[in-house]
């Protein structure tokens, strides 16, 4: 209560405005911030490069694709069914954003010395929402419009795709953005659930609690320099939610290897969002990847999505690797090397990719394989295939959680910001890259067990290579 009268939700709003100028006007002179007129100007800088890049590369990605495959896999009830799956993840994941950082946050500064007086809440914070309605509303329209304008030029869509893509992506933006807003507005800072809660955006504003508000703005300022200084750890740590399930599992005691595996299954199970979010990725990555190994016209941009999701999925179920990782300069878990850490570490994430991906493939088998696909030998070969991606996509999240270093160069304002990008973004180009041309290859060879097989060498070398490199923190370390 003492909060919510603090925010002036009673106060007269004409007096709240004219003594917020007055703070912005000492603060920024008689412009003032111009934080929309800014991130207007981004609006319009990111339209002119997609228009210029992106569209370009879109149209030349469809032209070259098969176009009866397009129309066959994405147009109709099946382009609508993944787009309608794809919003309640987007939805889902706004919610948890808010609990993260709300978008109507203003810096610490302001938050303790303007945001904490009896000037309006809601004037006091607008300007930060409305900057970030703005730029999430202009950059989703012209993702709809790049994506309509790339499917018109490639002739796949009638000219009203450009309208219908641009008013559905502003729509979509706002409605995540108002969810966005809303869960920021919900949650407090300890995870709890507020009962005062209303629809309207200025309510919601008002709703913001101070404390919300200061831990959303230092949370913001860490993950900046986290980012910036190439530490996914620090970023990791910001972003991870509190345990609140599964707290009365113990871990059973018992041999090295099988309690670090029970460790690990321990983990999924208190954290059942993040297994679960991992099953629904990887049942649809393994499913594209099952339909590129039976279907050779499979669009390779396609075939990537597939990769990503699998292994954004084993992602999810590596937690234990990482925080081996983490803890390298800590004394070693029951006297093992960090090499036998990691691959103990890896057996959950491995079975869990196993367990979904057979089966998925097995059954995209069953419904989609024709002529030559639907023989027995197919569908072994689509199983080994998919098997055999696990150690690739396994080996990619070695070479994140050992990932050395960034070199002195990468904190240069010229050069540094591309470099961390590399760092960052090399075991993604290493995994899609070679998994996107496996499948490829498996998908249309003559001899398809010798590109399973060059599959599973790629993934042994992935992985030792993962191995040096753990090896080398490790004794960095010591």
């Amino acid at each position: 209560m003492t909060d919510r009268i603090a925010g002036g939700a009673t106060r007269d709003g004409d007096d709240s405005r004219e003594r917020f100028e007055d703070a912005e006007h000492v603060l920024h002179g008689e412009e003032g911030a111009r934080l929309v007129h800014k991130v207007m100007y981004a609006v319009y800088v990111t339209a002119i490069l997609a228009l210029t890049y992106a569209f370009t590369v879109l149209r030349a990605v469809l032209v070259s694709t098969d176009t009866q495959w397009v129309r066959d896999n994405l147009a109709g009830w099946s382009g609508g069914g993944a787009v309608v799956g794809a919003v309640p993840g987007l939805l889902g994941g706004a919610w948890w954003v808010g609990r993260i950082r709300g978008p109507a946050t203003p810096p610490l500064p302001w938050i303790d010395l303007v945001v904490a007086s009896s000037i309006d809440r809601a004037v006091a914070v607008r300007p930060w929402w409305r900057m970030v309605l703005v730029g999430a509303i202009g950059c989703s329209a012209i993702l709809g419009g790049v994506i309509g304008g790339a499917v018109v030029a490639a002739g796949l869509a009638h000219g009203l795709a450009v309208l219908l893509g641009i008013v559905s992506g502003a729509l979509l933006a706002g409605v995540l953005c108002l969810l966005w807003l809303s869960s920021a507005a919900r949650h407090t800072p300890m995870g709890e659930r507020r009962s005062d809660w209303h629809p309207r955006t200025t309510l919601l504003l008002r709703a913001l609690r101070l404390d919300t508000l200061r831990d959303h703005a230092r949370r913001t300022q860490q993950l900046t320099g986290a980012v910036f200084s190439g530490d996914p750890r620090a970023a990791r740590l910001q972003v991870a939610t509190p345990i609140r399930s599964g707290r009365r599992l113990v871990l059973r005691p018992g041999q090295a290897w099988i309690t670090t595996v029970r460790r690990d299954l321990v983990g999924l199970r208190r954290q059942p969002g993040i297994a679960l979010a991992g099953v629904a990725l990887s049942a649809v990555g393994a499913w594209i990847c099952a339909a590129t190994v039976l279907d050779h016209t499979t669009p390779i941009p396609i075939t990537v999505i597939g990769i990503a999701l699998c292994h954004t999925a084993i992602g999810l179920w590596s937690q234990g690797l990482r925080y081996a990782a983490d803890s390298l300069s800590s004394p070693p878990l029951f006297g093992l090397s960090i090499v036998r850490r990691a691959l103990l570490h890896s057996i959950a994430p491995l079975a869990c990719h196993a367990l979904l991906a057979l089966p998925v493939g097995t059954l995209c088998w069953a419904l989609t394989g024709d002529g030559d696909h639907a023989s027995p030998r197919a569908l072994a070969v689509l199983l080994a295939s998919l098997g055999a991606l696990g150690p690739v996509l396994m080996a990619g999240h070695w070479w994140s959680a050992f990932r050395a270093t960034p070199p002195p160069q990468a904190f240069i304002p010229e050069t540094g910001p591309m470099l961390l990008v590399f760092s960052v973004a090399r075991p993604w180009v290493v995994i899609l890259g070679s998994g996107s041309l496996a499948l490829q290859r498996i998908a249309g060879s003559t001899t398809p067990w010798l590109s399973v097989s060059l599959l599973l060498g790629v993934g042994a070398g992935m992985l030792f290579a993962g191995s040096r490199m753990a090896r080398h923190l490790a004794d960095e370390g010591r």
